[in-house]
């Protein structure tokens, strides 16, 4: 929910992408689903205790202004809202482990990802799978468009590389048009129980 998807022209684009993503997922009988916004933390919109309905969803959308704005937000949003999406999940009253909870994000995908590998490798330890959907509506032929953004390291020296080439999700997918969704979810899915299996 920051002002940064708004800047992206994300906004609407991720609502959409929120109501593809939840109508699918209605769709295999998943009934408990949280909904949450992260600014510079996460913020509950819906827990695994209350049902979705179209009420709920415009509820929750009508949360949505993507105008938070914050010195930190780079840095500490999405390291926040692993750290807080772990710690409620662990607490939440699943019958069984963690694995196969699954926690979709809906981002342009621009954060600190060092701040975020730790919390990864925490996640991925517990059997808790994060799929990173980085909206992006440029084209990969635009400057602007993450594909094509570079990020600058200063390992012994200076070095300019690719944004995504140490990206910290290991599933994630770049989706240029919100009816691309079901499709993309369903590929990382199997690709993800392929390798759980």
């Amino acid at each position: 929910d920051s002002l940064s998807m708004k800047e992206h022209n994300l906004g609407f684009f991720a609502l959409q992408s929120m109501i593809i993503l939840s109508s699918a997922l209605s769709k295999v009988n998943i009934a408990k689903r949280s909904v949450c916004s992260i600014e510079n933390e996460m913020h509950l919109l819906n827990s695994f205790d209350e049902s979705l309905s179209k009420e709920k969803l415009a509820y929750i959308l009508s949360h949505f202004k993507f105008n938070f704005s914050s010195n930190s937000s780079y840095d500490f949003a999405m390291m926040n809202f692993m750290a807080q999406s772990i710690k409620m999940i662990e607490s939440a009253s699943f019958s069984g482990s963690m694995v196969n909870q699954i926690v979709f994000i809906l981002s342009d995908g621009r954060f600190n990802k060092d701040n975020c590998k730790a919390l990864c490798a925490q996640a991925k330890e517990k059997g808790l799978l994060y799929v990173f959907i980085i909206l992006d509506q440029y084209g990969m032929d635009n400057k602007q468009s993450i594909v094509n953004s570079m990020t600058v390291s200063m390992e012994g020296e200076m070095k300019v590389k690719p944004y995504l080439e140490d990206f910290p999700f290991q599933y994630y997918a770049i989706v240029q048009d919100p009816s691309d969704l079901p499709e993309v979810i369903q590929m990382i899915l199997v690709k993800w129980f392929e390798g759980v299996n």
